[in-house]
């Protein structure tokens, strides 16, 4: 669980520091990285939506989530990268902003995708299946997991005041003083 949760933070690490550092940081760039996180947030949902198997649900729910550290981290560079040399404060500011929402959510990632993780397993070892359809009566025989995995869950898809609401609203609010409304948009909808 640990190593998954590593290996993506590491991932956007690396990413970051070979795109920005090896290409630059130019326009086409910053939107290839929007693109890469826009797709990654709406593939990663449909999948999610029709899963049956609850590890895979969660496997396919990372995806989507992770697309949004890189859309992030994307807006943040296209907004610098948009403005050149003569980059203002407040550009400078939406940028940082961006790029802030999206390392929020990585951590509020790696956090709230491990809870789950281990409450799949706690769920897994009582019912004896991973498949969604077969679970039943669980909220009665596991109180505390059921707690726990709904706070979690609460987080991941963005619900007030959990922490994944606020990094989710970082990027809106940077989308929309950057003037990227339909990014801001399509950030809504997936959330949704």
């Amino acid at each position: 669980m640990l190593s998954g949760i590593l290996i993506k933070t590491l991932g956007i690490y690396a990413l970051a520091r070979v795109v920005f550092n090896v290409f630059g940081i130019s326009v086409q760039i910053g939107w290839l990285l929007v693109v890469l996180g826009i797709l990654s947030m709406v593939a990663g949902a449909f999948l999610a939506i029709g899963q049956g198997d609850f590890k895979r649900l969660l496997a396919y729910s990372s995806i989507s989530q992770i697309g949004y550290v890189v859309l992030g981290i994307g807006l943040g560079g296209l907004i610098i990268a948009r403005a050149g040399n003569n980059i203002s404060t407040e550009e400078l500011a939406w940028a940082s902003l961006a790029i802030l929402g999206g390392l929020f959510h990585l951590v509020n990632h790696a956090v709230y995708k491990s809870l789950l993780f281990l409450t799949s397993g706690s769920v897994q070892m009582s019912t004896g299946t991973r498949q969604l359809k077969q679970m039943g009566g669980l909220a009665e025989r596991l109180p505390f997991t059921r707690a726990t995995c709904t706070v979690a869950s609460a987080s991941i898809v963005g619900i007030p005041p959990f922490s994944g609401f606020w990094s989710k609203l970082i990027l809106v609010i940077a989308a929309i003083q950057a003037h990227f409304y339909w990014v801001a948009a399509i950030i809504v909808f997936v959330s949704l």
